[in-house]
């Protein structure tokens, strides 16, 4: 009898399990939402247990798939797995309105270190061979695991900035990224991808989502150039 994918993932973790935001947003879960909801109840006070739900299923077949790639890869638990963590904090400046208006509204509680900058912090954790680069915000998953490109219609018209992606910037073998970490700044967007003005991304009809929660253009980079300080500080750390 073959093994349900709920019960082979009790065999996997049967021990604490931590849930982290890495480069998925409202745009993802938003569009898991409409499916899962097509065939549920959308009663109100089901939606919370129903989004965990529905983001759990989602992830499990990825996850199960991974495991399975490490398993067939014969890579071995670590015996003893020293600890570093390096941060950084970095400022940026801000080109959206809304993050100059919210403060004085009451709807963000935080402060500017001067006219339109604020301060936020970035962060790398090792744990052995696995790495964990923290960020401040919601990061487009092309920051991530590679992808960006020109993109037509964008308002820079330039190559991408943020290069490497991250996940081949990262030292150790196994890679993370956590979003939303120590701070919320909004989306993390690439400079080529910034779309504020027409004509829109790839020739969408109408504006694309993410710049207005966005703090502005100049913030992926910012932060990517605080990373790489980050993995310099790390690889020098390292040296006898």
């Amino acid at each position: 009898m073959s093994t349900s994918s709920p019960d082979r993932f009790r065999i996997w973790f049967r021990r604490i399990m931590v849930f982290a935001a890495v480069g998925l947003g409202v745009l993802v879960i938003a569009l898991t939402l409409r499916a899962a909801y097509a065939f549920r109840d959308r009663n109100p006070s089901h939606e919370m247990s129903l989004q965990i739900e529905t983001r759990g299923a989602g992830a499990l077949p990825h996850a199960l798939r991974i495991l399975d790639h490490v398993a067939a890869a014969g890579i071995s638990p670590a015996e003893s797995a020293g600890i570093g963590v390096h941060a950084r904090s970095v400022e940026v400046p801000i080109a959206n309105v809304n993050f100059l208006l919210a403060p004085v509204l009451g709807l963000l509680d935080r402060g500017h270190v001067r006219w339109r900058t604020l301060r936020t912090e970035v962060a790398l954790a090792t744990v052995g061979d696995a790495s964990i680069a923290c960020l401040p915000g919601e990061v487009y998953p092309e920051l991530i695991n590679g992808g960006m490109e020109r993109a037509p219609g964008g308002d820079f018209d330039l190559d991408p900035v943020e290069v490497p992606h991250l996940r081949a910037l990262l030292p150790g073998k196994v890679k993370f990224v956590f979003g939303l970490a120590n701070d919320e700044i909004g989306y993390i967007i690439p400079k080529s991808e910034w779309d504020e003005e027409p004509p829109w991304l790839y020739g969408s009809p109408k504006r694309v989502y993410g710049e207005i929660n966005s703090v502005g253009p100049e913030t992926a980079l910012i932060l990517h150039q605080a990373m790489r300080q980050l993995v310099d500080d790390h690889a020098r750390a390292q040296k006898p």
